[in-house]
């Protein structure tokens, strides 16, 4: 255990050790008790403060006109539609849990003259990602931030930008890796540094911004390539204990009792050899594993074993065909049902966040069926939203909560893992999201809450509490059970 913590995981020490004795009942209690949390109008109240633009005692009418004076201000000025009183009243009522609409949050940083710190830190806080260098709005909105520019002007040039006729950098030039390349986000973090030479807004545009068009793909590739990462290594260590007990069965069929085999009893480890069998490239990281591999099935825990060790390649390519040949043996919602259990209802089918307890919170945003395959698709569709966010922390979890089980079972098992703990849990998952410019752990936050609470329960828990367990993630998946079987 490191003595050094960060802010973070001592913020997250504090938020969650006095409630470690609580069952997934309380828990429950706990996270749809909105005063351990902190509310819109808390934050909003807070960040109209550190702004300047209220004080402490500033009452609720008051906080209602300044944002209504401010917001209008801005509205007006690029010819958009000022927001209704009545809306800005629910914002700080507390009737609204949270503001819809990313692009109203961005105009509060502009009609509080937030500076780029503080516009990302509420952004994140009202459950939005910060602003992205990869991104050419962000850009742009960092820009006109730190010169101190209205949001009108941003608008002009998003606006200009868009309708610009100007190719990307051409195919044949050495630039176009650029456009993909692991350090295209560190060198366009430092270009943030140099804005100040930019004469004006026109400037920035014509000579900065639409030149780079090719960079600005509109998402992290960075993101891109730690999600699929992280989801093919718990994939591979879910996929690994259902074929060990498909094993028994697979022995059955080795020994020729064909007639005592039941298809059904071995479905995943037919589903593998089904999909190992369609690389036929010799291409194909996969294509090798392929011609290996025995009708049999004999060798099939080898043959997953060489792929989990092609998941340490950093190459995206290799990552987006693993997972999609995971996926053609296990689907993103039979994975949920195999590693989150209460997720599916009696029928076996997902069942509707919205009929959980926790819904505008835990299940928010929460990663669906059709997740992955849209984010394959369009991964800048989810640029702005917390879906991806919540996948990679969830995974990183469901990663760690596996490794740091196998470990306390065997202390001679050697986990991927440097070192196990809290403490090291939430400073790797904060290198891992600020690497992928996402929101750094919130215990603030519901969600973020649960899951360090989680696997703060391996920290405290006896072995024995840790024997009684059917799943490394056993709790986590408590708290969903109960929040469906007590909705209100």
């Amino acid at each position: 255990m490191r003595e050094n913590i960060g802010k973070t995981t001592e913020t997250a020490l504090n938020a969650i050790r006095n409630q470690l004795t609580m069952d997934e009942k309380e828990v429950i209690k706990y996270l749809k008790n909105s005063k351990n949390f902190k509310l819109l109008p808390d934050l909003l109240k807070e960040t109209m403060v550190l702004a300047g633009k209220a004080n402490e005692n500033s009452t609720q009418t008051e906080l209602v006109n300044t944002l209504d004076s401010l917001l209008s201000e801005v509205d007006k000025s690029c010819g958009d539609s000022p927001k209704s009183p009545k809306t800005l009243k629910r914002w700080m009522d507390g009737t609204t849990k949270s503001i819809r609409d990313r692009i109203d949050v961005v105009k509060l940083c502009f009609a509080l003259e937030l500076n780029q710190e503080q516009a990302d830190t509420l952004l994140n806080k009202c459950g939005f990602n910060g602003f992205s260098v990869r991104n050419a709005e962000d850009m742009t909105y960092i820009y006109c931030i730190k010169n101190k520019q209205p949001f009108s002007t941003a608008k002009r040039i998003i606006d200009e930008y868009q309708k610009s006729s100007v190719s990307p950098i051409p195919t044949t030039t050495a630039a176009t890796p650029e456009a993909h390349s692991g350090n295209t986000t560190l060198l366009l973090r430092n270009d943030i540094l140099d804005f100040s030479q930019w004469q004006d807004a026109d400037d920035f545009l014509n000579n900065y911004l639409i030149p780079k068009k090719a960079v600005f793909i509109g998402y992290s590739t960075t993101a891109e390539l730690i999600l699929y990462t992280i989801k093919n290594k718990a994939y591979a260590t879910t996929i690994k204990y259902i074929l060990l007990d498909e094993q028994p069965y697979r022995d059955l069929l080795l020994s020729n009792s064909h007639n005592k085999l039941k298809e059904e009893d071995c479905a995943y480890s037919f589903a593998f050899r089904s999909a190992i069998r369609k690389y036929t490239d010799p291409n194909s990281p996969l294509c090798p594993i392929n011609k290996d591999f025995k009708e049999d099935m004999s060798n099939i825990e080898d043959a997953l074993l060489k792929i989990v060790k092609l998941i340490d390649n950093e190459d995206i390519h290799i990552q987006k065909e693993i997972s999609v040949f995971f996926e053609d043996i296990l689907t993103w919602e039979g994975f949920l049902k195999q590693t989150i259990g209460c997720i599916k209802n009696t029928n076996g089918r997902i069942r509707k966040y919205s009929d959980s307890a926790i819904k505008e919170t835990v299940l928010k945003n929460f990663p669906e069926g059709h997740t992955f395959s849209k984010y394959e698709d369009d991964p800048a569709e989810f640029a702005h939203s917390m879906t991806i966010r919540k996948a990679i922390i969830l995974l990183f979890y469901m990663n760690y909560a596996y490794e740091y089980s196998a470990f306390l079972a065997d202390y001679q098992y050697q986990p991927s893992f440097e070192v196990l703990g809290f403490n090291e849990f939430c400073e790797e998952l904060d290198e891992i999201l600020n690497s992928c410019e996402l929101a750094s752990l919130y215990p603030a936050n519901q969600f973020d809450w649960l899951i360090l609470r989680s696997i703060y329960k391996y920290e405290e828990a006896s072995s024995d509490e840790l024997d009684e367990q059917e799943s490394p993630v056993a709790f986590f998946d408590q708290v969903i059970d109960y929040s469906f079987i007590n909705p209100n």
